[in-house]
């Protein structure tokens, strides 16, 4: 079984991890000579340098200031700390990040409760279907908001055609009634 170690760095550990991967640290600057390591297997404290098979690049210290300068204090993040985790660990379902898509949706609301006034089912249809878009575009799923709104959309204007196809033929019977029965 190939050695294990310990990256020490102030109160935290990190690992442990193979040579192959402390080398891959070494090379990556996440690891000095001077670092503190510790044996996973026996719980000895050595220097990087000690390690036997890693490989450490030579150091370069920090530029020095110049005159009148003060002494700058060069802090570097924590090369083994966990990556910074979004503020929800998961996206909301049909949601993408910077997208655009939720300045874009358009619920058809308004559309769906004139399509009421053509024709009733199709507009009730309609209506439900962009309450639905809307209340998906308050939590968030814009995609789910989108794909209602467009049916939505098409019910609205499936309601206005039978509608209005259906309004012409009430004034067409109502003329040719009233060309035959003059009052």
């Amino acid at each position: 079984m190939e050695p294990e170690y310990y990256v020490l760095d102030g109160p935290s550990r990190y690992g442990p991890a193979n040579v192959q991967i402390l080398n891959q640290w070494a090379m990556e600057g996440r690891i000095l000579q001077d670092t503190k390591m510790q044996e996973a297997s026996t719980g000895r404290t050595l220097n990087a340098s000690e390690v036997p098979g890693l490989s450490i690049p030579q150091q370069m210290g920090p530029p020095s200031p110049g005159l009148g300068q003060t002494q700058a204090i060069y802090q570097q993040p924590n090369p083994y700390a966990t990556p910074p985790q979004p503020t929800s660990p998961y996206l909301r379902p049909g949601s993408m990040p910077d997208s655009g898509l939720e300045k874009r949706v358009s619920t058809a609301l308004v559309l769906g409760l004139v399509s009421l006034l053509f024709c009733c089912i199709g507009g009730i249809v309609s209506t439900v279907l962009a309450a639905n878009a809307q209340s998906a575009l308050k939590r968030g799923d814009y995609l789910a908001a989108e794909d209602g709104s467009q049916k939505a959309r098409a019910w609205a204007i499936a309601s206005f055609i039978i509608g209005g196809i259906g309004w012409i033929g009430r004034v067409i019977a109502l003329i040719s009634t009233l060309g035959r029965h003059p009052f």
